[in-house]
C-alpha cells in the first residue's frame, strides 16, 4: 500500500519477506529465502541488495538501519549507512528484536536472556535487567518485559535500568 494516498499494489518481491519496515522513500525488508536485507521503491521496484544474509533483523535509525547479522556462525550488530552500503560494527553479540529510540539500541540478547542498552556508536553497552527476559517491548522511558524467572510474569524496568519491578493486576 502506498501510505501517501492509500493505492494497494501487487509486489511480488516481497512475498517471501520475514521482516518488513518502511520510511518516506522506501520499503526495506529481509528476504525468506536467502536471509539478506534489501530495499525497493513503494511500488516494490528498484530491488538493491544492502546486505547479505543471513540478517536476523533491523531497526531504522535516522537515516541509517541497526541490524543484527550473523558471520562465521557469531552475531554481530552493524550499523548499514543505507546509501552507500558502507557499515560499522556496533557490537560482536547476538542480538534479537532490535529496538531503536533517543535512550539508544535495545536488543535481546538470546544467549543470556538479558536486554541490552547500547549507544548509537556502540561504545556503551549496559544490561538493562538483571533478570532473563523471554521478550520486550519499549514504551516512552518504559522497558515492559517477560521475566523468564518468575514464570513468565509481565515486569517493567526504566530505560536506565532503575526501577525494575513486577507489574500488579490492580485487582
Amino acid at each position: 500500500m502506498d501510505p501517501r494516498n492509500g493505492l494497494t499494489t501487487p509486489m511480488p518481491a516481497l512475498s517471501n519477506c520475514s521482516v518488513l519496515q518502511t520510511d518516506e522513500k522506501y520499503l526495506y525488508y529481509i528476504d525468506g529465502s536467502d536471509k539478506a536485507l534489501y530495499r525497493c521503491d513503494h511500488r516494490g521496484g528498484q530491488v538493491t541488495n544492502l546486505l547479505d544474509g543471513p540478517c536476523r533483523g533491523f531497526c531504522p535509525l535516522g537515516t541509517d538501519l541497526v541490524c543484527s547479522v550473523e558471520k562465521d556462525g557469531s552475531g554481530m550488530l552493524v550499523r548499514l549507512h543505507t546509501e552507500t552500503g558502507s557499515t560499522q560494527l556496533l557490537a560482536e553479540s547476538d542480538a534479537v528484536m532490535l529496538n531503536v529510540t533517543e535512550s539508544g539500541i535495545f536488543y535481546l540478547d538470546p544467549t543470556e536472556d538479558a536486554i541490552i542498552r547500547c549507544s548509537g556508536d556502540g561504545r556503551i553497552r549496559r544490561q538493562v535487567t538483571a533478570n532473563r527476559a523471554t521478550d520486550f517491548n519499549l514504551a516512552g522511558n518504559w522497558v515492559f518485559y517477560h521475566n523468564a524467572e518468575d514464570s513468565g510474569r509481565l515486569w517493567c524496568v526504566r530505560t536506565d535500568g532503575s526501577n525494575d519491578h513486577p507489574l500488579s493486576s490492580g485487582r
